[in-house]
């Protein structure tokens, strides 16, 4: 990535252009293990599982518990 870098900065110099913010060669980001790739892609679908159901909107123990008794046609007494 350097040498590509290096070498479209020193074209443009050349030709008499100014320089363009090129892209860095080095990330922020380091590079996900197959474990955190793992990780993500299974919160994504209890997410999208949770939205579906309707579960995401509860915020608390106590509104979880009234959803799923309601689910299953009781009452928490």
């Amino acid at each position: 990535m350097f040498k590509r870098n290096y070498a479209l900065a020193c074209q443009q110099v050349l030709a008499g252009e100014s320089l363009t913010d090129l892209p860095k060669a080095l990330t922020d980001q380091s590079p996900k293990t197959l474990a955190e790739k793992n990780m993500d892609f299974h919160d994504k679908v209890q997410k999208k599982y949770l939205q579906q159901s309707g579960f995401d909107q509860l915020d608390n123990p106590r509104a979880a518990l009234d959803t799923i008794y309601q689910l299953l046609g009781r009452s928490l007494k």
